[in-house]
């Protein structure tokens, strides 16, 4: 399967395929965004830890003609080789979102709640960093919103939109939602302001 390195350029990054075990090391290592094709082979694929609630969490949230962002492939949490869906299943409905890591007895998936508890908008940004004691890779999402609104408010008069920044982590079992950082970083879009907010956590 074909790879490609990161483009040179923050930010920027290059469509690749996936191949397990074949990615660079230590720092070198680069997030990559996935062939489409073979990002939804892998997620339609039986998983080793698949069972009822997350089945129907695929059936329900994992339409391929509502993702989000594009699939990035790289090192999430515990695993050295994941993969990172977010799907948007309505428009307006939240993202939902996906990761799927690659262990010892195959790939394993786990779904994450609902990305904030408003309207959705836009995605407009993943950057991964270093957080908690383990300092474990997570992604942290830059979306907008919309505000709450009256429900008969037509689509043209949709409330202005605000952008919020949600942060996904291992617990140590599963990933999770950290509200605690969350509420840290609020106010905090742009990658040096995020990283800055990081900074004094670890400092603490």
């Amino acid at each position: 399967m074909a790879r490609a390195q990161k483009q040179e350029g923050e930010g920027e990054l290059a469509r690749a395929g996936v191949e397990p075990g074949s990615e660079p090391s230590g720092e070198e290592r680069a997030y990559e965004v996935v062939i489409p094709i073979e990002a939804r082979r892998l997620f339609e694929a039986p998983w080793v830890n698949e069972e009822e609630t997350l089945r129907a969490a695929k059936a329900q949230h994992g339409d391929f003609t509502r993702l989000a962002f594009d699939v990035i492939f790289g090192p999430i949490g515990p695993y050295d080789e994941a993969l990172l869906y977010i799907f948007e299943p309505e428009r307006f409905e939240g993202f939902r979102t996906f990761i799927l890591g690659h262990g010892p007895r195959g790939w394993e998936g786990y779904y994450v709640a609902r990305l904030g508890p408003w309207e959705s908008s836009q995605m407009l940004a993943v950057i991964f960093e270093e957080v908690g004691e383990e300092r474990l890779p997570a992604p942290i999402f830059t979306a907008t919103y919309l505000h709450d609104r009256p429900a008969e408010q037509a689509e043209e008069r949709r409330s202005p939109e605000f952008p919020y920044t949600s942060v996904v982590v291992w617990d140590g079992e599963s990933f999770a939602i950290d509200e605690a950082l969350e509420e840290r970083l609020k106010g905090r879009y742009e990658v040096g302001a995020i990283r800055e907010g990081l900074e004094e956590v670890r400092g603490e």
